[in-house]
C-alpha cells in the first residue's frame, strides 16, 4: 500500500498475527505471519540500513569558508535519504505499509525530530549503551550508531545560501538509522525539514513476531532458523553471516528473540512497551540511560479514565 487509506490484505494480517502475539494465541501468530511472509521474502540490504556513522566525519566537513562566509555554504558532501532505506521506499522491500509514492505524486513526511544529523541535541536518540556493547561488529545496525561522542556537529539552517549554522556534540551511541543530510529527491539540505518515505509496518517485525511464536510454543529450532534470516540480511558485506549461535551462545531461544527485538526495532513506534508487557519483564536500563528506574507490575495496566465510568451505565 502506498496511501494511508489503502488498506489491503496484508495490512490486515499483520494486524491479525500482531493481535494474536500480544493475546498469546502462538499458533495464529505463526499461520499468519507464515503467510504474509510467503509476499515479503526481502529485506533491506544490509549496506542500505540507516546511515553508516563512519560518514559523519566526511559530511560535517564544512566547505565554501571564505573571508566572506566564514561559517561555509554547507556541508562538505551530502548523505540523502535515498541512500537510507529506512527512510527510502525504493531501498525497503519490507514496507508493508507506510507512505510511498502514489500516482504521479511522491507523499513526504518529515523526520527531522529523529534524524541526529539535522537536529538538535534534544532530539538525539541514543541507544542503550550495554545493548550497542552486545552486538557483533558485523552487524549493519550497529554501524549506524555513533560509537563515541563527536564534537563539533555543524547544523545548518536554510536561509538562502546556508551560512547560518549551530555546533553541537553529538554525544556516543547517538543512533543514525534514519540519518540523512538532505531528503528524498534534494539536492541541498535544509535543516526545517527533512523530508523522506515512511514504513510504518515493515516485515522484520513479522519475522520476530514468527521467530517469537516459535520460540514461545518450545519450537526452539524453528525460532532460530527464523531469527537466522534476519541476522544474515543484517551482516556487513565481507563478513562471516551472523547466525543466533555466533551472536547470541548462552541464551535460549525466547532471549535470542527479545534481543533481536531491543536491536532491530528499537526507536519504532510501541513495540518496546507492548514487547515489556507481555514478556512481563521490566524494561532493561542501560549504563548511559539517565535513569534506572523499573516500571512496577502495576505498570504495565492501565486504568480506564475515571469520565468513561461515570454515569456509564454499563460499567460494572
Amino acid at each position: 500500500p502506498t496511501l494511508l487509506y489503502d488498506l489491503d490484505c496484508a495490512v490486515c494480517q499483520y494486524c491479525r498475527c500482531r493481535a494474536a502475539l500480544d493475546c498469546k494465541k502462538w499458533d495464529v501468530a505463526i499461520e499468519a505471519a507464515n503467510d504474509l511472509l510467503k509476499y515479503y521474502p526481502e529485506f533491506i540490504k544490509a549496506e542500505d540500513y540507516g546511515m553508516p556513522a563512519s560518514k559523519l566525519a566526511e559530511v560535517n566537513m564544512r566547505k565554501g569558508v571564505t573571508a566572506e562566509k566564514p561559517h561555509g555554504t554547507g556541508w562538505n558532501a551530502e548523505y540523502p535519504a535515498d541512500l537510507n532505506g529506512l527512510i527510502s521506499k525504493a531501498k525497503n522491500p519490507e514496507t508493508i505499509f507506510g507512505n510511498g509514492t502514489a500516482t504521479g505524486t511522491t507523499q513526504y513526511w518529515s523526520i527531522l525530530g529523529l534524524n541526529a544529523v539535522k537536529s538538535t541535541p534534544s532530539s538525539y536518540y541514543q541507544m542503550d549503551k550495554d545493548l550497542y556493547d552486545s552486538m557483533s561488529d558485523a552487524d549493519c545496525r550497529k554501524a549506524c550508531v555513533l560509537p563515541q561522542v563527536f564534537e563539533g556537529l555543524n547544523i545548518f539552517t536554510h536561509n538562502g545560501t546556508d551560512t547560518t549554522w549551530y555546533k553541537y556534540n553529538m554525544p556516543a551511541y547517538t543512533s543514525l538509522k534514519w540519518g540523512a543530510t538532505c531528503g528524498l529527491g534534494q539536492t541541498k539540505h535544509r535543516v526545517e525539514d527533512t523530508y523522506a518515505n515512511s514504513s510504518w509496518f515493515r516485515s522484520s517485525a513479522v519475522v520476530l513476531m514468527l521467530a517469537e511464536a516459535y520460540a514461545q510454543s518450545n519450537k526452539d529450532g524453528d525460532a532460530k532458523s527464523t531469527l537466522n534470516k534476519l541476522l544474515a540480511a543484517r551482516t556487513l558485506p565481507g563478513n562471516p553471516t551472523m547466525t543466533c549461535d555466533n551472536t547470541m551462545s548462552g541464551k535460549t531461544a525466547l532471549q535470542m528473540v527479545q534481543q533481536q527485538w531491543r536491536i532491530e526495532m528499537w526507536g519504532e513506534g510501541d513495540w518496546a512497551f507492548f514487547n515489556q508487557k507481555r514478556w512481563k519483564t521490566t524494561f532493561t536500563r542501560g549504563a548511559n540511560h539517565w535513569s534506572k528506574t523499573g516500571v512496577p507490575s502495576e505498570g504495565w495496566t492501565w486504568q480506564i479514565p475515571q469520565k468513561e465510568r461515570q454515569g456509564n451505565p454499563y460499567w460494572k
